[in-house]
């Protein structure tokens, strides 16, 4: 096994029952989840700054059913975090949760794009997708 597929920051093998053990379409999966993620963290960032409970709750749960089936525990908790303080119009710690989820992102992103890598490594043939982020390390 790869060090993707043991990275804390997702759950390899939770992420394959999801897809039935089909990598190439667990890879599909990751690219989607790619291109939704930078709208997702935009419509994230301006409810946090300004303070829009039903944007900052909705976003947080889109977010939190997006990263569920790699088994992201990290980014989840934030997600739930910042759900609630949408839903409970609490923004006290909201910065704080907006930057570990960012955080844990990056990780969850750099598991995701080596796990993707070493299944076209392993199909010959396979094409790599784009993957766009605004996360940092881009």
């Amino acid at each position: 096994m790869t060090e993707a597929r043991h990275h804390p920051a997702f759950d390899y093998n939770k992420a394959l029952v999801h897809v039935q053990d089909d990598v190439a379409l667990l890879d599909e999966v990751i690219a989607l989840f790619f291109e939704r993620l930078p709208g997702l963290l935009s419509e994230i960032r301006e409810a946090v700054e300004s303070r829009n409970c039903r944007g900052l709750e909705c976003a947080a749960h889109e977010l939190k059913g997006a990263v569920s089936i790699f088994g992201a525990k990290q980014v989840l908790y934030h997600a739930v975090k910042l759900e609630g303080m949408g839903l409970s119009n609490d923004f006290r710690d909201v910065q704080r949760h907006y930057s570990d989820l960012r955080e844990q992102l990056s990780l969850l992103k750099e598991a995701l794009t080596k796990c993707s890598s070493d299944h076209r490594g392993a199909r010959p043939g396979a094409q790599p997708k784009e993957i766009n982020s605004d996360l940092p390390g881009n």
